[in-house]
Protein backbone atom coordinates (compact mmCIF):
# COMPACT_ATOMS: atom_id res chain seq x y z
CA UNK A 1 0.00 0.00 0.00
CA UNK A 2 3.00 2.37 0.47
CA UNK A 3 4.45 4.33 3.32
CA UNK A 4 4.34 7.81 4.75
CA UNK A 5 7.35 9.85 5.77
CA UNK A 6 7.57 12.65 8.25
CA UNK A 7 10.73 14.68 8.65
CA UNK A 8 11.64 17.04 11.43
CA UNK A 9 14.57 19.31 12.09
CA UNK A 10 16.52 18.46 15.23
CA UNK A 11 18.90 21.05 16.72
CA UNK A 12 21.82 19.69 18.73
CA UNK A 13 23.53 22.38 20.85
CA UNK A 14 27.25 22.95 20.41
CA UNK A 15 29.57 20.77 22.42
CA UNK A 16 32.89 21.88 23.87
CA UNK A 17 35.58 19.22 24.22
CA UNK A 18 39.31 19.26 24.94
CA UNK A 19 41.53 17.97 22.14
CA UNK A 20 44.89 16.73 23.43
CA UNK A 21 47.95 16.78 21.17
CA UNK A 22 50.56 14.22 22.23
CA UNK A 23 54.13 14.64 21.06
CA UNK A 24 56.61 11.75 21.24
CA UNK A 25 60.06 12.53 22.61
CA UNK A 26 62.83 9.96 22.10
CA UNK A 27 66.47 9.68 23.17
CA UNK A 28 69.20 7.24 22.14
CA UNK A 29 70.04 4.90 25.05
CA UNK A 30 73.35 3.76 23.44
CA UNK A 31 74.58 7.35 23.26
CA UNK A 32 73.60 7.83 26.91
CA UNK A 33 75.91 5.02 28.07
CA UNK A 34 78.83 6.25 25.88
CA UNK A 35 78.49 9.74 27.41
CA UNK A 36 78.94 11.31 23.98
CA UNK A 37 75.80 13.38 24.42
CA UNK A 38 72.21 12.35 24.25
CA UNK A 39 70.44 13.41 21.06
CA UNK A 40 66.80 14.14 21.82
CA UNK A 41 64.34 13.83 18.96
CA UNK A 42 60.84 15.33 19.06
CA UNK A 43 58.00 14.52 16.69
CA UNK A 44 56.62 17.52 14.77
CA UNK A 45 53.41 19.06 16.06
CA UNK A 46 51.07 21.65 14.56
CA UNK A 47 51.49 25.20 15.82
CA UNK A 48 48.50 26.81 17.57
CA UNK A 49 46.57 29.50 15.69
CA UNK A 50 47.41 32.07 18.38
CA UNK A 51 50.77 31.48 20.07
CA UNK A 52 50.35 30.60 23.76
CA UNK A 53 46.57 30.16 23.42
CA UNK A 54 44.56 26.99 23.92
CA UNK A 55 41.87 28.06 21.42
CA UNK A 56 41.35 25.82 18.38
CA UNK A 57 40.60 27.18 14.90
CA UNK A 58 36.97 26.09 15.36
CA UNK A 59 36.62 28.01 18.65
CA UNK A 60 38.12 31.17 17.14
CA UNK A 61 35.83 30.90 14.10
CA UNK A 62 32.77 30.57 16.37
CA UNK A 63 33.75 33.62 18.44
CA UNK A 64 34.38 35.74 15.34
CA UNK A 65 31.14 34.60 13.69
CA UNK A 66 29.08 35.37 16.80
CA UNK A 67 30.72 38.77 17.27
CA UNK A 68 30.78 40.13 13.72
CA UNK A 69 28.07 38.21 11.84
CA UNK A 70 25.45 37.66 14.54
CA UNK A 71 26.42 40.84 16.51
CA UNK A 72 26.42 39.09 19.88
CA UNK A 73 28.09 41.22 22.59
CA UNK A 74 31.15 39.77 24.30
CA UNK A 75 29.41 39.68 27.70
CA UNK A 76 26.67 37.45 26.22
CA UNK A 77 29.28 35.25 24.57
CA UNK A 78 30.97 34.86 27.95
CA UNK A 79 27.64 33.74 29.49
CA UNK A 80 27.24 31.26 26.62
CA UNK A 81 30.68 29.75 27.23
CA UNK A 82 29.99 29.40 30.94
Amino acid sequence: MGKEKRRELVIIPAQAKIREHIRKVCACRNCETDECGVPILKAPVDNPVIKGSFASPEAIARIICQKFVMRVPLCRQEQDWN
